[in-house]
C-alpha cells in the first residue's frame, strides 16, 4: 500500500511539474527594460491562472532562487498580488524578495537589496570600470572628454536630453517604468558637477556631434531561471 501510494504521489508531482513548465512559458514573457535580466513574471498572465496553479508555478519559479516558504508564509504572496495598483508591495523570502512594478513581478536577490554609496573616478574611459558589488560600465562609441566620475542617485537630479532640454531624472525613470530596486543602482556619469548621462537610459548622454552611449552590465545580469 505504501509503495502504491508513493507511486501515485510521484505521478501527481510529475503532472504538477508539467503544468508549471507549461504555465511558465505563458507567464515568463520577455521583460522591459531588456538589460534588466533578473528573473521576472508577467503578473496579469499569472493572475489569469487558478490560485492552485499560481502557487504551483511560483514554487517552480522560486525553487532555484530561494528556500521555499512554508504554507503559513504564502499570505505574503496574496498581499503582493492583490495590493493597490499604486502600491509598492514586496514579499520577503529567505534569499531575496519578490517585488511588483507596474504589471510585472521581479525576483530581487539579497545582493540587490544592499545599499550602494560612493563616488568613483573613471581614470581611463577606454577601459571598463568595475563598480564594487554593482557590475561594470563601458562606453559604446568614443567616450566623452574627461575628467569623468560615477555616482549614485541622491534625489533631485536633472538630465539634459537632446531635443527635450533638461528633464527631472525621477520623472524620466517613471516614464520608462524602471523598477524602484534598479533605480538606486543605476550609475550616473558626471563631468565635474554636470550630470552627463544615466547608464542604459535611451537618448541620454551624447550631445550634438557625439555618438556614444553609457552601458551598464549589472553584477547579476546573467542570473535567470535554471
Amino acid at each position: 500500500v505504501l509503495a502504491r501510494t508513493a507511486g501515485h504521489l510521484a505521478e501527481a508531482q510529475t503532472l504538477l511539474d508539467e503544468f508549471a513548465e507549461q504555465d511558465l512559458r505563458t507567464v515568463a514573457l520577455p521583460a522591459q527594460p531588456a538589460w534588466l535580466t533578473l528573473p521576472s513574471l508577467d503578473l496579469q498572465a499569472l493572475k489569469r491562472l487558478s490560485e492552485a496553479r499560481q502557487r504551483n508555478l511560483l514554487r517552480t519559479f522560486l525553487a532555484p532562487l530561494t528556500e521555499l516558504p512554508d504554507s503559513a508564509h504564502w499570505a505574503g504572496w496574496y498581499a503582493l498580488r492583490d495590493a493597490a495598483i499604486d502600491a509598492q508591495p514586496r514579499w520577503c523570502l529567505a534569499s531575496g524578495e519578490l517585488q511588483r512594478c507596474a504589471n510585472r513581478l521581479w525576483w530581487v536577490p539579497e545582493t540587490w537589496l544592499r545599499p550602494l554609496a560612493g563616488q568613483f573616478v573613471w581614470p581611463d574611459p577606454r577601459q571598463r570600470l568595475q563598480l564594487p558589488d554593482n557590475g561594470q560600465l563601458y562606453f559604446a562609441g568614443e567616450a566623452p572628454a574627461g575628467p569623468l566620475g560615477v555616482r549614485y542617485r541622491q534625489g533631485g537630479e536633472s538630465l539634459y536630453i537632446p531635443g527635450r532640454g533638461h528633464r527631472d531624472l525621477k520623472r524620466l525613470l517613471n516614464e520608462l517604468q524602471i523598477p524602484a530596486f534598479a533605480r538606486a543602482r543605476l550609475p550616473l556619469l558626471y563631468r565635474g558637477e554636470e550630470l552627463l548621462a544615466v547608464a542604459n537610459l535611451p537618448g541620454s548622454g551624447a550631445a550634438a556631434g557625439e555618438s556614444w552611449q553609457l552601458i551598464w552590465r549589472p553584477a547579476d545580469s546573467a542570473q535567470g531561471l535554471s
